[in-house]
């Protein structure tokens, strides 16, 4: 399963979303688009300017949708 989450600084949801993915053992890539010019590239070619965003095998999250988070990596 691949999973990149899109955060940024000062960002309370992306916090609450990766201290989740951390406690339940969910393995992610973070990018922060604060300080990384590509991420946040990135971020608006998947049609989003939103943080955190989050990808889940190709499907894109925007905000910390955690029912739908649980539902794809099957919590």
């Amino acid at each position: 399963m691949d999973i990149t989450l899109y955060h940024g600084n000062n960002c309370n949801a992306c916090h609450e979303e990766m201290e989740y993915l951390k406690y339940n053992n969910v393995n992610f890539i973070p990018k922060n688009v604060h300080e990384d010019t590509d991420a946040r590239k990135e971020l608006i070619s998947l049609g989003s300017k939103t943080i955190p965003t989050t990808v889940i095998d190709g499907e894109v999250i925007v905000g910390f949708e955690i029912e739908r988070i649980k539902e794809l990596i099957g919590l």
